[in-house]
């Protein structure tokens, strides 16, 4: 079983959920739809909700090629993203990490689903 899913139930929200030690296959699906998302053409939000994941330096190397790769259509199609991460310290992590690395659409870390579902869909609306 997978442990990264996608629901796109309310497109044109998008959102993935990292549940458990992620494979390569994961982290490969998760890269491959963020391109079919592209594909589409369309403005949408994304939620990456992060309940438990552990990430090797590989996988975040394949990730960060694939965002600089996708960073073009990411910049015209992604109005927003939102990161839900229960750990206060991942979530230092990831947001110092975006400091270095900036992202090119507005996004937020928090702890709170719900929070980023409001959030997304805020920006979607604006």
């Amino acid at each position: 079983m997978s442990v990264v899913t996608l629901n796109m139930d309310r497109w044109p929200i998008a959102l993935f959920t990292f549940d458990g030690q992620p494979k390569d296959a994961d982290i490969q699906f998760f890269i491959d739809s963020v391109e079919k998302i592209h594909a589409r053409g369309e403005i949408y939000a994304s939620i990456g909700y992060i309940k438990q994941a552990k990430v090797d330096i590989a996988q975040i190397n394949q990730v960060g090629k694939a965002m600089l790769k996708n960073w073009p259509l990411a910049k015209k199609y992604c109005c927003g993203s939102a990161i839900v991460i229960s750990s206060p310290v991942f979530r230092f992590l990831l947001s110092s990490f975006f400091l270095i690395t900036p992202i090119p659409y507005p996004h937020i870390i928090t702890n709170n689903l719900d929070e980023a579902i409001e959030w997304v869909a805020k920006q979607l609306q604006d």
